[in-house]
């Protein structure tokens, strides 16, 4: 009895001292020296950690503090997950999803997600979502994508809340509610996600889901905008270029179609090409506008095809025909 006393004694010892060189690893982590992590996770991790494995396994995974390793990864991985650490699932769940040192496995990586969403793990939640609004590896299922982006947007999860928008917002294993849509919208926009703030502005300036509010639009879109998003800097130059909330600018409207065309957006190719093409904010310029509405027809634009062959008709030089 007294051995088993000993034994149990020792054992608890050495998880402590485990979990003390784990929650040590985790802060050089938290705070960029992966270096002393991976050298602090290590010992914990063959102390039998359940925890540990996991954190060095994504040091491996992307070379952090120590050489790269996907095989390592996997190991470390399975070996975390098989002890029913959350993190770890997922991340197994995530090799498996894009066939990093095994081979691609929707079903498998469903398996791993589901093990880590049960336990509440909101990114695992998130993927498992995916795969089942696209019927990856499970049965196609838009009402259960729904409730796991549910779980993970009340956890505070910015793209399960996007998520729900967008669901809300077609209908998608849901009846359509643009109010709950622009919510949720609202909610991830607020957390910085461009798409949402896009989205969000869209839906003020449409008046879908919420009363119109071309200056909540513009707000919302400036932010969108302000992030890099391409088509939020159209729709900011259209507001411009028809008025909506503003007094009409050509000049800006050329501006913000310009942020756009930097990013290849087609629409506002088209849109600027036009504006050279009338000579609205910019001096007439036919051969900038046979350039720009040929770049937007390359990318399927129908109207910019159709003003092309007309610009080209009108004025042959413009488009290197003499």
């Amino acid at each position: 009895m007294r051995m088993i006393i000993l034994g149990l004694w020792l054992l608890a010892s050495m998880e402590l001292l485990a979990g003390d060189l784990y929650e040590e690893g985790k802060k050089a982590y938290d705070s960029g020296d992966y270096k002393k992590a991976a050298e602090l996770v290590q010992p914990a991790a063959d102390k039998g950690d359940a925890k540990a494995p996991s954190i060095l396994g994504f040091l491996y995974l992307t070379g952090r503090g120590v050489e790269a390793d996907n095989k390592r990864a996997l190991f470390l991985f399975k070996k975390s997950a098989a002890q029913g650490n959350a993190m770890a699932q997922y991340n197994l769940g995530m090799m498996y999803e894009t066939g990093r040192e095994v081979r691609r496995d929707f079903k498998q990586a469903a398996q791993w997600f589901h093990k880590a969403a049960k336990q509440g793990h909101a990114t695992a939640q998130v993927s498992l979502g995916m795969l089942y609004e696209r019927g990856s590896g499970v049965a196609k299922d838009p009402a259960s994508a729904l409730q796991w982006y549910k779980k993970a947007a009340r956890q505070g999860n910015a793209n399960a809340q996007l998520f729900l928008g967008r669901m809300y917002g077609g209908g998608m294993g849901v009846e359509q509610d643009l109010e709950t849509s622009v919510k949720w919208l609202r909610k991830a926009a607020g957390q910085g996600v461009p798409l949402a703030q896009r989205v969000l502005g869209m839906s003020y300036a449409d008046g879908k889901g919420v009363k119109q509010d071309f200056t909540q639009a513009m707000q919302w879109s400036r932010k969108a905008a302000d992030q890099g998003d391409a088509y939020a800097a159209f729709n900011i130059g259209m507001m411009y270029f028809r008025g909506d909330g503003v007094s009409k600018n050509d000049e800006k409207a050329v501006e913000w179609f310009e942020k756009a065309v930097r990013s290849g957006f087609p629409p506002a190719q088209y849109g600027l090409g036009v504006m050279y093409l009338e000579g609205r904010g910019v001096p007439q310029d036919f051969n900038k506008a046979a350039d720009l509405l040929r770049n937007a027809a390359k990318q399927g634009d129908r109207n910019a095809q159709k003003d092309l062959e007309k610009l080209c008709k009108e004025h042959p030089e413009a488009c290197g025909k003499h």
